[in-house]
């Protein structure tokens, strides 16, 4: 299961979360976004990434 943490929480509250209703946990990794995924991320929408997006005509 893959579990998106909103703003202002912590991985161990969504660990807690899971213990304290009774799930048993096997494995729990955080998955961090790479720096390509934050850039994209901040550019998106910008003018000069719409110049690229062979959707817009």
């Amino acid at each position: 299961m893959v579990v998106k943490i909103n703003d202002g929480y912590k991985a161990n509250d969504v660990l807690s979360h899971f213990i304290n209703n009774g799930s048993n946990i096997i494995s729990f990794k955080e998955i961090l976004p790479s720096l390509n995924d934050i850039f994209i991320k901040l550019v998106e929408g910008t003018p000069t990434a719409r110049q690229f997006d062979a959707t817009i005509a």
